[in-house]
């Protein structure tokens, strides 16, 4: 793959086997010749974040990609609905959602992509699997993301570590 940018990934699911559809969604990401999976965290489970349904089971991977960040996010939303995704309403329950968290050092602000990804410093289920899979593999960027993060430990108590890999080891 020519000219690799570094991006860290978020998947959720709250609809259907919740773990099939974060191994059906990596599958299907290590498909693409323009995205190389690096690693993966652990599956965890959280309560359902300002939206409806199930608990959502949800895990972070880091990618390499030839894409530049849109067309990344346009590839990412062809693969959420090849997996059967629908956008029936604002935080509607899915069966599989995949966030762009991180693309390289890029900061933007624009109608169609925010990066970082807005909201994720404040969300416990992406932090602690980019905090899992920084003690596996040191990456510069996702130090510094992490090091403008502080949890709230009565934040992510009703987090937890299922202790399964949906995709790539490490």
């Amino acid at each position: 793959m020519k000219n690799k940018h570094l991006s860290f990934l978020s998947l959720g699911s709250n609809l259907g086997n919740r773990e099939k559809q974060l191994a059906d969604a990596c599958n299907a990401l290590s498909k693409s010749p323009f995205i190389d999976l690096e690693v993966s965290s652990d599956i965890y489970q959280s309560p359902p974040w300002h939206s409806l349904g199930n608990s959502y089971y949800n895990q972070c991977l880091g990618i390499y990609t030839s894409l530049s960040p849109f067309e990344l996010m346009e590839s990412l939303g062809k693969t959420e609905t090849m997996l059967g995704r629908e956008r029936n309403y604002p935080k509607s329950i899915r069966n599989i959602d995949i966030d762009i968290i991180i693309y390289e050092n890029i900061s933007l602000n624009s109608r169609r992509l925010i990066l970082p990804h807005p909201m994720s410093r404040r969300r416990p289920f992406v932090i602690l699997p980019l905090k899992e899979i920084q003690s596996l593999k040191q990456y510069k960027i996702l130090d510094d993301f992490l090091k403008a993060v502080e949890l709230n430990p009565d934040n992510d108590h009703n987090i937890i570590k299922l202790n399964k890999k949906g995709g790539l080891h490490g």
